[in-house]
């Protein structure tokens, strides 16, 4: 990842300059995460899996998300 971790599945996302590496975010209907990485545009996230089995529709969806910690 761009912050220097290791990707965990259920944990690690990707997401905008605008929040800081470490920031917690709560994904609604999916759970809480930590911005990990870059390479989304701010608005969006890309939640980290190990593999396209575990997505949901194979796609993207729209989500609430709320800044948790």
């Amino acid at each position: 990842t761009a912050s220097g971790s290791a990707p965990q599945a259920g944990w690690t996302v990707a997401a905008g300059e605008s929040f800081s590496f470490g920031t917690i975010l709560y994904i609604e209907g999916f759970g809480y995460y930590e911005v990990q990485d870059r390479g989304v545009p701010d608005g969006w996230v890309d939640i980290y899996v190990n593999g396209h089995s575990e997505i949901p529709g194979y796609g993207m969806t729209t989500a609430s998300v709320y800044i948790a910690g």
